[in-house]
């Protein structure tokens, strides 16, 4: 997928948040030069697109008080994506940064909305870019899938459950995705990706 342009890149971030949440939040949109914060917001929420692999978009708006300790990792792993990177070289980038310190776990339970009709994350496993629920991701550090009584096969079922960044817990309708549409019209070619 081409870079898209900053009222497309917007709107998709912010399709993370339900409607009522929206107003007031900070966003982050990709460029070919890298991420730029085009909207300095004075709201609860920070709002970003990750990439885990130049064709999917990962629209996620975390708390404010979150954002300090995870947008950076976002940022710069979304952008070694988008400059040809593999999960090899980027695991290793981002477990050098956490152990000498830069990158730190929240230290308190926060909430990252990913509730966009438009969530497509590319799974190595599958070799593939698939669509992924609505959802919200709730960061506990150190809680496992047995602490919260999730079933082994939880993810695949769509239930409640843990991975490496926190609580994953599906909802049944995505948010509002109406302005995506307006915003992103002739941009997204043949979205989701093949």
């Amino acid at each position: 997928m081409d870079y898209l342009t900053t009222q497309c890149e917007e709107a998709l971030a912010l399709s993370a948040l339900p409607v009522q949440l929206r107003a007031g939040s900070s966003i982050y949109v990709l460029k070919p030069e890298g991420f730029t914060k085009t909207v300095e917001g004075t709201g609860t929420f920070t709002c970003i697109v990750e990439r885990n692999h130049p064709k999917s978009i990962i629209p996620q708006c975390i708390e404010r008080q979150d954002a300090d300790d995870l947008i950076p990792a976002i940022i710069r792993k979304s952008e070694m994506v988008m400059n040809g990177a593999k999960g090899a070289e980027i695991s290793a980038d981002f477990d050098a940064r956490v152990e000498s310190g830069e990158y730190s776990s929240p230290d308190f339970i926060g909430v990252n909305y990913m509730m966009p009709h438009y969530n497509y994350i590319y799974v190595q496993g599958a070799n593939s870019i698939r669509r992924i629920p609505p959802h919200l991701m709730h960061y506990a550090s150190n809680v496992t899938d047995a602490d919260i009584g999730a079933a082994a096969d939880a993810q695949r079922k769509g239930m409640p459950h843990i991975n490496d960044q926190g609580y994953i817990s599906f909802v049944e309708v995505p948010s509002d995705f109406n302005g995506v549409q307006r915003a992103c019209a002739g941009q997204m070619g043949d979205f989701p990706p093949s």
